[in-house]
């Protein structure tokens, strides 16, 4: 059987998969400070499955591993603006 706070764990990351269930501010909070992190020193997979620096390239994010769902959903919203930038 789980421990409570594995299964708060659990509850908090099918919370943020549901399409109808808004962010909260404290979710947004940590997913932009992720994104912040992996944009400055983060590292990403290539195609020919080699690591490299992101360097602060916002399109080689969705290649980045170990991405939360939240930083992931923030950065599917902010696509249509950094194209138009």
């Amino acid at each position: 059987m789980q421990n409570r706070r594995e299964l708060r764990t659990i509850g908090a990351e099918k919370q943020l998969q549901k399409p109808d269930r808004p962010m909260t501010l404290h979710a947004i909070e940590q997913g932009t400070q992720e994104i912040y992190r992996m944009l400055r020193n983060g590292i990403y997979v290539d195609i020919n499955n080699e690591n490299k620096a992101v360097n602060g390239d916002f399109t080689k994010l969705r290649y980045c591993p170990g991405l939360s769902l939240t930083a992931q959903k923030l950065y599917v919203n902010c696509i249509p603006v950094a194209i138009t930038v």
